[in-house]
Protein backbone atom coordinates (compact mmCIF):
# COMPACT_ATOMS: atom_id res chain seq x y z
CA UNK A 1 0.00 0.00 0.00
CA UNK A 2 1.18 3.59 -0.81
CA UNK A 3 1.08 6.11 1.28
CA UNK A 4 0.82 9.89 0.74
CA UNK A 5 1.06 12.43 3.08
CA UNK A 6 -1.38 15.42 2.41
CA UNK A 7 -0.98 18.70 3.44
CA UNK A 8 -4.45 20.95 3.01
CA UNK A 9 -3.63 24.72 3.54
CA UNK A 10 -6.72 26.20 2.47
CA UNK A 11 -9.87 24.25 2.80
CA UNK A 12 -13.18 25.57 1.73
CA UNK A 13 -14.93 24.46 4.86
CA UNK A 14 -13.03 23.60 8.27
CA UNK A 15 -9.78 24.19 9.53
CA UNK A 16 -6.02 23.56 7.32
CA UNK A 17 -5.11 19.73 8.46
CA UNK A 18 -1.97 17.14 7.60
CA UNK A 19 -3.19 14.03 6.63
CA UNK A 20 -1.65 10.35 5.92
CA UNK A 21 -3.45 8.49 2.80
CA UNK A 22 -3.42 5.64 1.33
CA UNK A 23 -4.19 5.88 -2.66
CA UNK A 24 -4.33 2.58 -3.23
CA UNK A 25 -5.03 -1.13 -1.80
CA UNK A 26 -8.49 -2.51 -0.76
CA UNK A 27 -9.32 0.44 1.69
CA UNK A 28 -7.67 3.49 -0.04
CA UNK A 29 -8.63 7.20 1.83
CA UNK A 30 -7.25 9.28 4.64
CA UNK A 31 -5.64 6.59 7.39
CA UNK A 32 -4.52 9.24 9.86
CA UNK A 33 -4.06 13.25 10.47
CA UNK A 34 -4.28 16.10 12.75
CA UNK A 35 -5.59 20.05 12.37
CA UNK A 36 -4.38 23.36 12.75
CA UNK A 37 -6.08 23.37 16.56
CA UNK A 38 -4.41 19.79 17.70
CA UNK A 39 -7.10 17.99 16.83
CA UNK A 40 -5.90 14.14 15.90
CA UNK A 41 -7.61 11.63 13.89
CA UNK A 42 -6.66 7.98 13.60
CA UNK A 43 -8.56 5.41 11.25
CA UNK A 44 -8.29 1.44 12.75
CA UNK A 45 -9.59 -1.66 11.70
CA UNK A 46 -11.87 -4.24 13.19
CA UNK A 47 -9.72 -6.97 11.62
CA UNK A 48 -7.01 -5.84 13.19
CA UNK A 49 -8.36 -5.91 16.49
CA UNK A 50 -10.30 -9.65 15.74
CA UNK A 51 -7.14 -10.77 14.79
CA UNK A 52 -5.45 -10.99 18.12
CA UNK A 53 -8.53 -12.18 20.10
CA UNK A 54 -9.27 -8.48 21.85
Amino acid sequence: MRKILHIMRHPEHGYAYLGLYADNGSEPGIKAGVNQKGLAVRRSQQSAARATGR
